[in-house]
């Protein structure tokens, strides 16, 4: 008696020429797989994109602001603040997270 497995039926199609077809459900699935890493991808570059330009505009504000302070303009004019004015000005500085330590 022959037992017709799967590995015997494709053996036979092989031998006939006939190629062996891959199920529906088994096509669903790696296509459901395919497009999920793309849309992972897709997110994923979106995501990026977004952080890129807020860092953008984040150091945009930053330069404005530097050259609010220091116009090099009126620097090169003459007409500024001095050296002893822009040492006099406090510059402000990110606060540290966490506890700070004390000096002994």
């Amino acid at each position: 008696k022959i037992v017709r497995t799967s590995a015997f039926e494709k053996q036979k199609r092989h031998e006939k020429g006939q190629e062996w077809r891959k199920s529906q459900w088994k096509q669903a699935r790696e296509s459901e797989k395919t497009s999920k890493a793309q849309g992972k991808a897709e997110e994923k570059a979106d995501a990026m994109e977004t952080d890129d330009q807020h860092q953008k505009e984040e150091l945009s504000g930053k330069v404005e602001e530097a050259m609010k302070f220091f116009n090099l303009a009126d620097l090169a004019a003459g007409a500024g603040p001095t050296l002893e004015e822009a040492k006099s000005k406090p510059v402000r500085t990110p606060k540290a997270k966490g506890k700070a330590k004390k000096k002994s």
